[in-house]
């Protein structure tokens, strides 16, 4: 089978759509984990799922804006802290109630918004900001939440391409699920060196549909990074060595590509390197954004169990270029891996039985309590005034609430 055969057979059995998967998505008659966005690819809806501690259901409310999930404390104060991001700042796996952002509100006594959604990266988190910002829920403090997959997906045309067409289409009962279409994305130009900004190429039912087309899948993807990045896992030849030495040079690496049968090694190292840098780029963006429109940004990361695993054996870290980014970008900054590093200290158990107190997948309850309290510190410090329950009271206060009792 010669390549385009065999690039052809590819797209067919792992990334083209079929129709009854797009109908499902568009069908708002069904329990669908999420919705069709024109620019960000979907959002969320309200869902329940077998999928919590101990096999339990866990739901997931969207308030009444249908723009954030539902808040438990202190909703219908005013809001002052927005947070985006991902899955774990959406706080999958868990109850509205057990999220870190509800565990800091009841601690703070003041409401934290949740603007989370599963699978998205830095990037679409940011898009999403704006546009949130926007409107009446805009709020002066953001909380920004780097996953480590969040890196990849800034870069990711379609997130299920890099994924080998793992659409996680899930179908039965009452849980639908497809996720990880085409979206808004940012994409490297080796001749200016800089992160163009790139829309959603399928913003429309009519163009998603059109992913059903082998032929139209490959005109959007045959130069796509990522695309190749794919092909190279599956053990098939890369497309497009020329676009893959093209990024490797404009960012002076000293990688060179070959040949296509062996050349899966640099892919990931070239691919590793532009998602941490992409992140940076994105952390740039919205740290701009927040000093034009006078509002604070506050940024932390999260990581699988395996990462905290190995990072409580002593083993080092493999994100460092955008760790030192942040440390360096002077904006206030919580790394998930130095609080379990340091967590870790006061337990004489193996790393794997202590990722196993926090997770679930993503955190379970008690991985979103210790995240409150990492960030605790950090917020307090940073927020002015404090939140309430840091706020030294007043004589008169005191001297009323003595009545009271």
């Amino acid at each position: 089978m010669n390549i385009d055969a065999q690039f052809n057979d590819f797209l067919a059995q792992h990334i083209c759509y079929r129709r009854d998967e797009l109908d499902d998505f568009f069908d708002e008659s069904l329990p669908n984990w999420g919705r069709f966005d024109a620019e960000l690819g979907y959002l969320v809806n309200t869902f329940q799922r077998t999928d919590g501690i101990n096999g339990t259901d866990t739901i997931h409310s969207l308030s009444a804006n249908g723009k954030q999930r539902q808040q438990v404390h202190y909703a219908n104060e005013p809001c002052r802290i927005n947070t985006y991001g991902n899955s774990f700042t959406m706080c999958s796996q868990c109850n509205d109630g057990e999220s870190w952002q509800e565990y800091l509100a009841g601690h703070f006594r003041e409401p934290i918004r949740n603007f989370g959604i599963g699978g998205y990266g830095v990037y679409q988190a940011y898009r999403r900001m704006r546009r949130i910002e926007a409107t009446e829920l805009a709020a002066d403090v953001h909380i920004l939440n780097i996953f480590c997959d969040d890196n990849y997906r800034n870069l990711d045309l379609a997130r299920w391409v890099r994924n080998n067409g793992a659409r996680q289409h899930i179908r039965g009962g009452n849980f639908h699920m497809l996720h990880a279409n085409p979206w808004c994305h940012l994409q490297w130009n080796p001749e200016t060196c800089i992160f163009d900004e790139k829309e959603n190429p399928c913003n429309t039912r009519e163009l998603l549909y059109q992913f059903c087309d082998i032929d139209f899948v490959r005109h959007l993807l045959e130069h796509d990074f990522f695309t190749q990045l794919t092909l190279a896992r599956a053990g098939l030849p890369v497309i497009d060595i020329k676009l893959l030495q093209n990024y490797a040079d404009s960012l002076n690496l000293d990688i060179t590509f070959t040949d296509t049968h062996s050349c899966l090694e640099q892919c990931e190292k070239l691919a590793w390197i532009l998602a941490q840098k992409s992140s940076l780029h994105t952390v740039q963006l919205h740290k701009q954004f927040c000093e034009s429109n006078g509002k604070q940004l506050i940024v932390c990361t999260s990581y699988t169990s395996h990462k905290v695993e190995k990072a409580c054996a002593g083993k080092q870290r493999d994100d460092n270029i955008l760790y030192t980014g942040l440390q360096e970008s002077g904006l206030p900054f919580v790394d998930g891996l130095d609080s379990h590093s340091t967590d870790y200290q006061n337990f004489s158990c193996s790393p794997h039985e202590y990722a196993k107190r926090f997770y679930i997948g993503h955190y379970a309850p008690a991985g979103n309590y210790f995240y409150a309290q990492a960030l605790r510190d950090c917020l307090v410090q940073n927020l002015t005034p404090a939140p309430p329950s840091y706020r030294p009271q007043c004589p008169s206060s005191l001297a009323v609430e003595k009545q009271l009792l």
